[in-house]
């Protein structure tokens, strides 16, 4: 990055090209386009650091069919699509913007930022990090540096780029997700449906519990399908991609429209070949075998050689990727860098690189004692008085990863009299990050409920919990849930789920959880 200080008198140019136009007036540094783009990243980078921290770090254990697995993609495709336009074209209109109306532009989309990273929070509660909440106000920060560092024509450029952005949020589309995963749902059910007709080892069932799979193979067993098993990941990978695709080539709208088309399909049916050959597997050798590694395995597989098949089809099909022909003199889109851009840039950076961390850090479920438990919460149940051990959910693996189990008691003797007994679900895995991408949100919205209430609360050693009230649509229960996890001294993460069911929602129900919550810490960290 080049810096110089321009004489306030003396006539310069603005970046790369001796014949751009002149920038006179007050003090101000020349910053190359390159430059500015360096400056940006490593401002973007600080104040998300969390997020992207969080984000990347999960990547260790990629999970395929996770509904967020397009995400850490999102940043790559954005510099893939800047960089065919950042260097403007040959058609720009020639006047320059004035530097007033830059700080006007970029201000409002600072500002809405910072009420995105303050809110949002508020709005997700405990889903913040399931649905990425926390880069919500992502793209309209990136707008607003941009219109700061480097002038509204630039923005102007980069506009595609910085939309694609807004996909690393996907809560910014959940009310669009939501029917999408209907869609996807009822298609993948029906097909799996249908198979019952053509396999005689195979029979299928939904309730209003879901969908079941029976395979009667050499070993009889029993699976649920749930919405990561419908590909939903996979299409909205599917949908990424085909945005990007989209504006890095050229041909008609409707040839791209048709080839976006094809692609989501392709991913579709890619997981739902997925699930065949998950369920040949099953019905071969056990459940242990399909649904260990090799349930992860069969998604990158399938989900790469989809979008592989689609990236071949484009040419086909009649689109060609651009090769932009610049502007002769691009940098000319460049303002002034003054002292004031300078103070703007880090007064908005620290402004909301404070409630961006929060909204990361707040829901961080691993806080106080949870960290560093010295015994496991599995170990520990036995000894809760009035527990009985139930059967273990044995396709944990699928959605915890290998190696990861699923048990279950009943608590006897806690909660009202007439009413149902207290259940304990404890799962353990080795990647901490799965317990976000199926949270407790999936699971309840898988079986048909609807969310009531949810909040964190304060458990004893500094821990973080979740307190959440679910409504039963089958039944008309209420489900009070009292959850939190914890990290083992000996390695693996624990979640912890302490629910109870009753007619009608009362202050008792949470305070019966609580009593089990508080007996099961106790004897975890032994102070009982």
């Amino acid at each position: 990055m080049s810096l110089a200080v321009i004489d306030s008198e003396a006539p310069s140019a603005v970046a790369d090209q001796a014949t751009e136009p002149v920038v006179t007036g007050r003090s101000t540094l020349v910053v190359t386009m390159r430059g500015r783009a360096v400056l940006m990243v490593i401002i973007i980078a600080v104040v998300y650091w969390p997020a992207l921290k969080y984000t990347y770090v999960g990547l260790r254990s990629f999970d395929p069919s996770s509904p967020l697995v397009f995400v850490p993609f999102v940043p790559f495709a954005a510099l893939a699509v800047a960089s065919t336009r950042w260097r403007g074209s040959p058609d720009e209109p020639a006047p320059l913007p004035q530097r007033g109306a830059d700080f006007i532009i970029g201000g409002f989309f600072l500002i809405a930022a910072w009420l995105t990273a303050f809110e949002a929070p508020r709005i997700f509660s405990t889903e913040t990090l399931a649905w990425r909440a926390d880069f919500l106000s992502l793209a309209p920060f990136t707008a607003g540096m941009i219109a700061l560092i480097y002038g509204g024509r630039m923005l102007f450029r980069l506009r595609p780029a910085v939309l694609l952005l807004t996909a690393m949020a996907p809560g910014f589309y959940r009310p669009v997700l939501a029917p999408l995963r209907s869609w996807l749902d009822s298609a993948t059910f029906v097909l799996l449906g249908a198979l019952q007709h053509v396999l005689r080892w195979y029979h299928a069932a939904a309730n209003a519990q879901g969908q079941y799979v029976t395979l009667h193979g050499a070993h009889t067993f029993t699976v649920s399908v749930t919405q990561a098993c419908a590909g939903g990941g996979a299409v909205l990978g599917g949908l990424l991609l085909a945005s990007t695709v989209s504006l890095l080539t050229t041909g008609s709208l409707r040839r791209k429209l048709v080839w976006a088309s094809a692609t989501v399909v392709l991913c579709w049916l890619g997981n739902f070949i997925r699930l065949l050959v998950l369920f040949v597997v099953g019905y071969r050798y056990d459940l242990a075998t399909m649904m260990g590694s090799l349930h992860d395995w069969l998604g990158a597989i399938f989900l790469s050689l989809s979008l592989s098949v689609g990236l071949l089809l484009i040419r086909p099909m009649g689109l060609a990727f651009v090769a932009r022909a610049p502007h002769r003199l691009p940098a000319r889109c460049l303002t002034r860098f003054g002292a004031g851009t300078v103070v703007a840039a880090v007064v908005a950076a620290l402004a909301i690189a404070v409630p961006s961390a929060a909204a990361t850090t707040r829901f961080d479920f691993f806080a106080g004692r949870s960290r560093t438990s010295s015994q496991s919460a599995q170990a520990a149940v036995a000894a809760v008085p009035g527990v009985q051990a139930l059967a273990p959910i044995e396709w944990a693996p699928a959605y915890f990863g290998a190696g990861a189990r699923w048990s279950r008691w009943l608590v006897f003797g806690r909660s009202a009299a007439g009413t149902l007994p207290i259940s304990i679900d404890i799962v353990h895995s080795v990647d901490a990050a799965r317990f976000d991408t199926y949270g407790l949100a999936a699971c309840y919205g898988f079986h048909g409920y609807r969310l009531i209430r949810q909040a964190t609360t304060a458990l004893p050693g500094g821990r973080v919990g979740e307190s959440i009230v679910y409504w039963d649509r089958a039944t008309g229960a209420n489900v009070t849930v009292l959850a939190w996890r914890q990290r083992l001294a000996g390695g693996g993460f624990e979640r912890v789920v302490i629910q109870h069911r009753s007619a009608q929602s009362a202050p008792g129900d949470l305070q019966a959880v609580g009593a089990v919550a508080l007996g099961l810490l106790g004897r975890v960290d032994g102070t009982p």
